[in-house]
């Protein structure tokens, strides 16, 4: 009868505080997560690699240092009003924080806030802030993409329904007038065909250029698709004589 192999010896715990502490220490150099650790006052205990990159300077010169001293007063006093609130109500605290490094770049993270009690009974924070400006980026190229014609730059019909819809409702509780005035290009057919999709689509662009120049303050304008055109004219006193001009 054969017999089953012994089973792999169990690995070797790391029983040793140094080795612990080396351990821990990669780990927080490596994550992708900007990592620190402050005191009630806002002083930073501890940063990792990624908050050092983000202001650009060594520990040494960012370690007691409060976020007052380290960048945009307005910046800072909003970051820190999150910071005292987690410590206040000895809670978690999640939110988006905007700032601005040293290049002068806008970033966006989403920071994860925790108060911890120190051995001496103080408490302190640790905080995980992760960068999300490009997904912030990416999803307003979408969101753009979903509600605008590319090619003459204007809503597009998802765009028009939305603001139409918002138009309406407002007219019924101000008990006003609007219009939709809906327009196509006699003869874009023919150009098309004997001038070029390049003719056309130039012809395109420069009656949105015109249309958005004509129509009046407040009024919004969409291609719906083709050669075909949407104005909405809110708050008119006289709707079908307006849709007339």
């Amino acid at each position: 009868m054969d017999t089953l192999p012994d089973p792999s010896p169990a690995p070797a715990s790391l029983n040793s505080p140094a080795e612990r502490l080396a351990l821990a220490a990669t780990v927080l150099a490596n994550v992708d997560a900007h990592i620190y650790v402050k005191d009630r006052q806002g002083r930073y205990l501890f940063i990792n690699e990624k908050v050092m990159e983000l202001y650009n300077r060594s520990a040494e010169e960012v370690l007691g240092r409060t976020d007052l001293e380290l960048m945009d007063p307005v910046i800072a006093t909003r970051l820190m009003a999150i910071d005292k609130l987690a410590l206040d109500t000895m809670s978690r605290q999640a939110c988006e924080e905007i700032v601005v490094d040293r290049e002068g770049r806008t970033r966006h993270y989403w920071s994860v806030k925790m108060p911890l009690e120190r051995e001496d009974g103080s408490a302190c924070l640790v905080g995980f802030s992760t960068e999300i400006t490009e997904l912030l980026r990416l999803r307003q190229t979408l969101e753009r993409q979903r509600i605008t014609d590319p090619l003459t730059g204007l809503a597009n019909r998802v765009q028009m329904e939305e603001d139409l819809s918002i138009e309406l409702r407002l007219a019924t509780r101000e008990q006003q007038q609007l219009a939709v005035v809906l327009l196509d290009l006699d003869q874009f057919k023919y150009i098309n065909t004997h001038l070029g999709h390049d003719a056309g689509d130039q012809l395109l662009r420069e009656a949105a250029q015109r249309l958005r120049q004509a129509l009046p303050v407040g009024s919004s304008l969409a291609r719906l698709g083709g050669d075909e055109f949407a104005a909405v004219l809110p708050a008119l006193a006289d709707a079908p004589a307006a849709a007339l001009q």
